[in-house]
């Protein structure tokens, strides 16, 4: 029983054989794959200046991505700066929940909300005149 007839473990061992080169053969094609793609991808020429590749347009695409965002931060802590200040001067000056902080809150709330009727209208195809 541990021992297989020699035309059984012929045919098995070309099984595994076969199979073998069949994986060894599709790595081959996905890697030759992925190497065509790659060269297409990133070693792409501009038309306009054959001298920039793919790889130095997405570098400088990501530095000005990176850039919009430390300016978005800065602009993002201006404004929480400024948005504190308000808030302090409007606890100055009519406490915590007086009246005047319910009219801006209430003015606020109605722009977002026509805001956002706008965009709704705009969506289902109305345009202003």
């Amino acid at each position: 029983m541990s021992t297989f007839p020699p035309v059984l473990d012929a045919r098995r061992s070309a099984r595994h054989d076969l199979l073998s080169a069949t994986v060894t053969t599709s790595l081959l094609k996905a890697s030759l794959i992925r190497a065509v793609v790659h060269k297409y991808l990133y070693g792409h020429k501009g038309q306009a200046d054959p001298s920039v590749t793919m790889a130095q347009a997405l570098e400088r695409a990501y530095k000005k991505l990176k850039d919009d965002e430390r300016k978005l931060e800065n602009e993002e802590r201006a404004i929480d700066r400024q948005l504190e200040e308000y808030e302090n001067l409007l606890q100055m000056v009519d406490g915590k929940r007086g009246a005047f902080a319910q009219v801006v809150e209430d003015l606020t709330r109605i722009r977002r909300e026509s805001e956002e009727c706008k965009k709704d209208l705009r969506r289902l195809g109305w345009t202003p005149e």
